[in-house]
């Protein structure tokens, strides 16, 4: 024992902070320190489970029965009753296993989208213009095959986003117009109050 806990504590005290230490031939003692990330959120029947990395990759015959069903259900747009009833599991299993999928970071639950629902962008919507590394990940997510190589059109959406983002509140129609032709109305005569077209 006086050998083996300073092997522990040294193991522990550094990088990957883990152990293995074989006591004799048939036994060893592994150890390891994990960080704390935190409860898991609670993961309602309405919410939508969004994949942030390709499960696919990691998941084994080893894992759970419940997570072999349900991940390949997960495609961002069927909310956890849906992939319940599709995966033929019960809820609350379900509900279980996206809980120990978000502890580990494979999801994030997001609201399911309605079109009922009024949806606006947030100021972080600038970082996409000037973050080429950000571009390349936003392309790589919602392409459904590898982008070939080719310029990002990125620039013909400044105007948007410093209209619909600016501090003066403009709107999405003058935002593209900061980038595009745009007739008011005023320039071209067409009367006041009309709303001008983009071309």
């Amino acid at each position: 024992l006086g050998e083996v806990l300073p092997e522990v504590l040294r193991s522990l005290s550094t990088y990957p902070f883990e152990c293995l230490i074989r006591i004799h031939a048939s036994n060893a003692l592994t150890l390891k320190v994990s960080p704390d990330v935190g409860k898991a959120p609670v993961v309602k029947p309405h919410q939508v489970p969004l994949q942030v990395v390709d499960i696919e990759k990691h998941i084994s015959s080893h894992w759970d029965l419940t997570l072999q069903q349900i991940v390949p259900k997960i495609d961002g747009t069927r909310f956890v009753r849906q992939i319940a009833d599709d995966a033929r599991v019960d809820i609350k299993l379900v509900i279980q296993a996206l809980r120990q999928l978000i502890y580990y970071g494979f999801v994030v639950m997001i609201d399911i989208f309605q079109f009922s629902n009024i949806y606006a962008s947030s100021f972080g919507l600038r970082r996409l213009y000037t973050d080429r590394k950000l571009q390349s990940q936003c392309l790589r997510y919602v392409l459904a095959s590898p982008p070939t190589p080719m310029p990002l059109p990125i620039s013909n959406a400044r105007g948007l986003v410093s209209g619909s983002l600016g501090g003066g509140g403009g709107s999405a129609a003058a935002g593209v117009g900061a980038g595009a032709g745009v007739d008011r109305g005023g320039a071209g005569k067409k009367g006041a109050g009309q709303e001008g077209k983009v071309y």
